[in-house]
């Protein structure tokens, strides 16, 4: 597989809280002959001017001269198996097979400005010819200070590329061993099948690589969202697992079938795991029409490789789109005091100075653009995700209903030492409103008190890196079925074979935990950041088949996900906020059409076409803050592409 992609954005430009100074903002000399005398005279002494000193400015101006940023990805990946599998004695048999999975990334950010060479830039004297750089060499002035000051020349000395390549491999080796143990004797005097037994080990390697050149490793790029960082570490897992079916009974009144599973698994993982995990399951068929089955198992998630090695960054968020410490601008321009009073804010690391005016009128800046700021990466100290799972349903083939084969489902999933981090919203407003240090020592203010910046050295940012802390409840209803159309007995056998298939899930409780003591909060039915997407109450795919006479198979799918209500317009515990967005408030219900077509050439040719979205359906739009930050105005639930037409071609050898 290759894919390429293209995608141009809003112009780079000097961002509040991107700069380089200890505050995070961009040091101006004061005797810059670009000022005026007023812009001068806003944010410099008389006795500044006069000196020449510098003063750090928090400037916030995109690049309108040079263009939009680009980036350009491409993927390539392929995927290598080699398996046997045969006969060893008896009824033992064996499989083994290894596999190799490789997908390299190259990527090119152009189009951005140097933040060093910004910071070059704007220190500018008079010379003898005109005003130069402070620093000399190669430096162009940079007047962002005067209307069409900005000259190509002086783009030409701040653009900056940037460039990275990665790589991910996985490496599996897994081996299995069959047999059935009525050679031996063992079987249950009720029954007439016998013991079956499987065991086997498996062992992957997993590793991860990323590299970017220097620019983007010393985030000299302006609006990039902080400096890369290298990744280059494996995860190896070593496992043995046993599994066996047990019949206890069959064919007896009222039973037609009734059988035990089972399984165990050992799991040794190289970052120092080790998890034994099971299942056990029973199967009763009272008769052939119907046959329930319940299942109870307990399983693990390992935390992968970007969970525990991703370097600690800064980047911008929205998960906190303002500082209740710092003051807003109204839609008439109008200041708008902080909403925390200085006590709350002195919690959060504010000094009163900053909060400034005796108490009243905060004069931290804002966070930009709706985006204060996170610290993520990973955390070496993982746990395991640990799940419980409980299932119960039944499945129907009705005899009275020739064709029809039903299934349902119920199943309730309990994890604990949920990988997450505490809610970026909540680790603010808990320190605010009570000061636990718990909460107060995620929320780490630059100098200048601002909580937004692109530096783990001079920014301010809210702690979100990952721990386990969280934990949560899913349950939910599934449901299959199929129906064969009885064409034979309409007289209809000569046109081929019509099935109608519905795969459906109906979401009962999607309730998450995110700290220990916490009130639950249930995001079935609801859409937004912190539930993390989308969780509809009924999603379906129903799909009508027709097997022609000729060497040719169509189908009609209708892909259904319904309509959810915005996470905040909700008085859920610890999510909602009681208030109306009428913008955003639901996302409706969106169906979608699908073709295909398979004509089987011969035994060793196929061909197949399609058509998926067939009427071009959009998906519905809500604010980019509530998606995520890069994220379209949606979720990739939805088709993102409209229209999608495909063909394939395969041959068999």
């Amino acid at each position: 597989m290759d894919d390429r992609t293209n995608v141009v954005i809003a112009p780079t430009g000097l961002f509040q809280g991107s700069g380089n100074s200890p505050n995070g903002g961009f040091l101006v000399n004061c005797d810059n002959p670009f000022l005026s005398a007023q812009q001068a005279g806003t944010f410099c002494t008389p006795a500044q001017i006069a000196a020449g000193e510098s003063v750090d400015l928090n400037i916030g101006r995109r690049n309108i001269e040079g263009g939009g940023r680009e980036a350009f990805y491409e993927h390539q990946n392929f995927r290598v198996v080699l398996g046997a599998r045969g006969d060893i004695t008896g009824s033992w048999k064996y499989d083994i097979y290894g596999s190799y999975y490789n997908t390299t990334l190259a990527q090119a950010s152009r189009n951005y400005l140097s933040i060093a060479g910004i910071a070059n830039a704007l220190q500018v004297v008079n010379g003898p010819n005109g005003p130069v750089c402070i620093s000399g060499g190669s430096c162009v002035p940079y007047n962002i200070f005067q209307d069409g000051g900005v000259t190509p020349q002086a783009l030409a000395y701040l653009a900056v590329d940037g460039t990275s390549r990665g790589s991910t491999t996985e490496r599996i080796i897994e081996g299995t061993v069959t047999g059935d143990l009525g050679d031996y004797g063992i079987q249950s005097p009720w029954a007439e099948d016998s013991v079956r037994v499987a065991f086997g080990f498996h062992q992957r390697r997993d590793h991860l690589e990323y590299n970017p050149d220097v620019a983007l490793l010393s985030g000299d790029l302006s609006g990039a969202g902080g400096a890369s960082v290298v990744v280059d570490n494996s995860i190896r897992v070593a496992e043995v697992f046993a599994e066996t079916r047990v019949p206890l009974i069959s064919e007896r009144p009222f039973v037609k079938e009734l059988t035990l599973d089972g399984g165990f698994r050992y799991s040794d993982y190289s970052t120092g795991i080790q998890a034994k995990t099971y299942k056990v399951g029973l199967q009763w068929a009272p008769t052939s029409d119907i046959r329930f089955r319940g299942s109870y198992q307990k399983a693990i998630r390992a935390p992968n490789l970007l969970e525990l090695y991703t370097p600690q960054s800064v980047t911008n968020t929205s998960d906190v789109p303002e500082d209740p410490c710092a003051p807003t601008t109204d839609a008439n321009g109008n200041v708008v005091p902080a909403t925390a009073t200085l006590a709350q804010c002195l919690r959060t690391g504010v000094t009163a100075v900053q909060y400034g005016n005796g108490g009243t009128t905060s004069l931290i800046p804002q966070c930009p653009a709706g985006q204060c700021a996170v610290l993520t990466g990973g955390n070496v100290n993982l746990s395991p995700e640990k799940a419980k799972t409980f299932s119960v349903g039944f499945s129907a083939t009705p005899s009275f209903i020739p064709g029809l084969v039903a299934s349902i489902d119920y199943y309730r999933i309990k994890i604990s030492d949920v990988i997450s981090f505490v809610p970026l919203d909540v680790s603010l407003q808990r320190c605010l409103d009570t000061g636990n240090p718990t909460f107060c020592s995620n929320i780490v203010r630059a100098p200048n008190g601002t909580i937004f910046g692109t530096s783990v050295a001079a920014a301010g940012y809210i702690n979100g890196a990952s721990a386990n802390i969280a934990s949560a409840v899913t349950s939910g209803i599934d449901v299959q079925t199929s129906y064969a159309l009885p064409l034979d007995s309409l007289g209809w056998d000569s046109i081929g074979r019509v099935s109608v298939d519905l795969n459906g899930a109906y979401s009962l409780k999607s309730s998450n935990k995110p700290l220990p003591g916490d009130d639950s909060y249930d995001c079935s039915g609801l859409f937004g950041p912190t539930c993390g997407g989308i969780t509809p109450k009924w999603r379906h795919t129903l799909r009508v088949t027709w097997v022609s006479p000729w060497d040719v198979t169509a189908s009609l799918a209708w892909r259904y996900v319904g309509e959810t209500k915005f996470e905040r317009d909700t008085n859920e515990p610890s999510l909602g906020r009681g208030a109306v967005d009428a913008f955003n408030h639901t996302l409706p219900e969106r169906s979608y059409v699908d073709l295909a077509a398979l004509w089987q050439i011969n035994d060793s040719y196929s061909l197949r076409v399609g058509v998926n979205n067939v009427f071009d359906q959009d998906p519905p739009l809500i604010n980019s803050t509530y998606a995520g930050t890069g994220l379209p105005n949606t979720y990739t639930n939805y088709d993102l592409l409209g229209r999608k037409l495909f063909v394939g071609f395969t041959a068999n050898f």
